[in-house]
């Protein structure tokens, strides 16, 4: 739960925001308390995924683009053919030692985000561990690319969170919160109302080892 003013203040989210957010499906994911145990839980351990550059891991292919025009192209990965890619198995078990990078875009902000990583069907983001006080923000705008339509599927393990648009994680930061709360260990698909289905995870003062997992997928998709 979301510490502190935490488990109240969700509490009294989650009463005023009963009728302001669309309905959401979910599905129940087994609490494990090794962080490694719950890495990619649902691929094989042979399956290859890609650390990027701030320390989350992407299975599948994602695009960063220019937080001002999303038509330039910041970078592209694909974890299925990138050299640098490894296997689940071997980050589970922590085999792999992996460069420090010179330009993080860091997993847990104390602000809003702005680069946009535009996710394409069936493919999967696991962010590296929260840390920090206060309210803490996802590294990146995740959109799909086609797939499901504007929903995405969210998880976070070991602690609540919040999924809004950016307007709403910056409200929140502005202190009006505003955004759909993120039980902990559920599979959700959320819609945030935005046309290109614009999303930011936020939690406030999250517990050690906190991460989430957002994926282009349909909610009982492996």
């Amino acid at each position: 739960m979301l510490k502190t003013v935490g488990k109240s203040f969700l509490v009294c989210c989650a009463t005023m925001l009963i009728g302001v957010f669309a309905g959401f499906e979910t599905t129940s994911f087994a609490e494990d308390n090794n962080n490694n145990d719950v890495f990619f839980s649902e691929l094989d351990e042979s399956e290859k995924v890609l650390r990027l550059p701030d320390g989350g891991f992407l299975h599948g292919k994602a695009t960063i683009r220019d937080s001002e025009n999303r038509d330039i192209v910041i970078a592209e990965y694909d974890s299925s053919t990138d050299p640098n890619s490894v296997t689940v198995g071997d980050v589970r078990k922590g085999r792999e030692e992996f460069p420090d990078y010179a330009d993080n875009i860091l997993p847990a902000r104390a602000t809003p985000p702005s680069n946009p990583m535009e996710l394409w069907p069936q493919a999967t983001y696991n962010s590296d561990m929260f840390s920090g006080s206060g309210w803490r923000f996802s590294g990146f705008v995740f959109y799909p690319k086609g797939g499901n339509g504007l929903y995405l599927r969210w998880i976070t393990i070991f602690d609540d969170g919040v999924v809004g648009s950016l307007n709403q994680a910056h409200s929140t930061y502005n202190g009006s919160f505003a955004g759909q709360i993120l039980y902990k260990d559920y599979y959700q698909l959320k819609y945030t109302g935005t046309t290109s289905g614009d999303s930011v995870f936020y939690t406030l003062n999250p517990v050690p080892g906190q991460k989430y997992t957002v994926a282009n997928k349909e909610l009982t998709d492996p």
